[in-house]
């Protein structure tokens, strides 16, 4: 009777060793569980923050290009501008030439060209040489 009783306290220990085992069996399962679904969360923040990084890292290099290319536009249209001054509504002349420099060589030259365009011009404006005289005149006659 004492081996019969000394085994069912054996096997009922056995027992709650088991079920103690099994418990912490479980727990540590449950445990493994959690751990594995914080890694799969970790794990899909960082491939979603890689892909949005690489995203922000195209469109980065995209305006930076665009900028460069303006950049680089802008100096090309500098360099061919340089400094010239536009000319709105040009009159030009009837027989379709520039004009040159009035300087005393180039009238002396158009001068011998064309003798009769200066005394048309002087005749012209003798009217305005006699102005002041006119004025003068005028002036004293009404004082």
């Amino acid at each position: 009777k004492d081996q019969l009783e000394s085994s069912r306290r054996e096997v009922v220990s056995c027992q709650e060793k088991d079920r103690q085992l099994q418990l912490k069996n479980r727990a540590l399962h449950n445990l493994l569980k959690n751990e594995k679904e914080e890694i799969q969360k970790l794990q899909s923040i960082i491939a979603s923050r890689a892909t949005q990084y690489n995203h922000d890292l195209k469109r980065k290099e995209r305006e930076y290009n665009k900028l460069k290319e303006r950049l680089h536009q802008l100096v090309m249209d500098k360099k061919d501008k340089k400094l010239c001054i536009d000319i709105l509504n040009y009159v030009g002349r009837s027989d379709g030439r520039r004009s040159a420099w009035r300087t005393s060589k180039t009238e002396a030259r158009y001068a011998l060209a064309q003798p009769g365009s200066f005394t048309s011009l002087l005749t012209r404006e003798t009217p305005f040489h006699n102005l002041p005289l006119q004025n003068h005149s005028v002036t004293d006659t009404c004082m």
